[in-house]
């Protein structure tokens, strides 16, 4: 199965603070790992405040002020 990762692209936090260059990072690693994940652009998560926000996995779970280093943190727990 799957990780869906939702990264927002469309909120004006999330945009200023580089969630397209989060995005493009993410989704370089999917064209590898394209059988245990998948990156999407989503609305805003309503995390304005700690832009760019990731939502990843079935729970949700919310990754806020995400940064390239992060983006390799989530990719290394869903491959591990």
């Amino acid at each position: 199965m799957k990780t869906k990762i939702y990264v927002c692209t469309n909120g004006k936090h999330c945009r200023t603070n580089g969630s397209k260059k989060i995005f493009k990072h993410l989704k370089d690693h999917e064209d590898k790992l394209c059988d245990k994940l998948k990156v999407k652009k989503s609305d805003c998560l309503g995390f304005c405040k700690h832009a760019p926000a990731v939502s990843v996995g079935d729970d949700e779970k919310v990754y806020k002020c995400v940064d390239i280093k992060t983006c390799n943190e989530i990719i290394a727990k869903i491959v591990s």
